[in-house]
């Protein structure tokens, strides 16, 4: 249902744009700066086959990277929305436990006990910062929808679908980053996505890679973003 990521087409498709008078995107400028030959703002006019590797390994590197911070905030996010538990007795009572703003402490000893492998790509501010984004998140919900609301963090779903290309039915597996379920009304789905990009920083031009901004959020992205949603809310159904 979603194209496959495929690195060596990607890398071959950056790289003959890299030897096709150096176009290199904003971003990708700041992630070789480190390199000699980029010392100084300069962009080299010849890439080598060794060249070429080492620039991949940079970009690999950090996407390996941003994944692992992606999967502890997930892990954070997780744990907070967990505390919103609820008991349901024959319909008639539910019973809500909600973190309360001096239970940090608590609420980071789970994060710490989920070990090293995810807690070490997060600093005290990013753990401080991730915990206050989740407290906005959730008085936003409340100020909306009512203070009542069931939350299901990383909620596992899966359903069939039919491919638009073969008109074949599949199975379809998917994680939730966060399901809302208001007092009144539809339930709603929370997507979390981490990126140095402002989400809100819409792109402003139909223009290559190698010229968007660093501050610019690809469209195309947030194209596949809304299609896993809608993929995600038909599961649902």
């Amino acid at each position: 249902m979603f194209p496959k990521f495929d690195p060596d087409n990607y890398f071959g498709e950056r790289l003959k744009k890299w030897r096709d008078g150096g176009k290199f995107s904003q971003k990708e400028l700041q992630d070789f700066r480190e390199e000699p030959e980029f010392a100084n703002g300069e962009i080299p006019q010849i890439i080598s086959d060794e060249l070429a590797a080492r620039l991949r390994k940079i970009e690999e590197d950090k996407w390996e990277h941003e994944a692992h911070v992606g999967t502890a905030i997930h892990k954070l996010c997780e744990i907070f929305f967990q505390r919103y538990d609820f008991k349901h007795d024959k319909g008639k009572e539910l019973n809500f436990g909600i973190w309360g703003d001096k239970e940090d402490d608590e609420i980071l000893k789970r994060f710490r006990n989920a070990g090293d492998v995810v807690t070490k790509y997060l600093s005290e501010n990013h753990l401080i910062e991730t915990l206050k984004y989740c407290r906005e998140l959730r008085k936003t919900i409340e100020s909306r929808f009512g203070e009542n609301c069931v939350y299901y963090p990383e909620l596992r779903i899966k359903g069939r679908a039919t491919d638009p290309q073969t008109s074949d039915e599949t199975n379809l597996v998917g994680t939730i980053d966060l399901l809302v379920i208001p007092p009144k009304g539809r339930p709603f789905i929370v997507d979390y996505k981490v990126s140095p990009a402002d989400y809100w920083t819409e792109q402003k031009r139909d223009v290559p890679t190698e010229l968007l901004a660093p501050d610019e959020y690809s469209s195309a992205k947030k194209r596949a973003f809304t299609y896993q949603l809608s993929t995600y809310a038909r599961i649902m159904k």
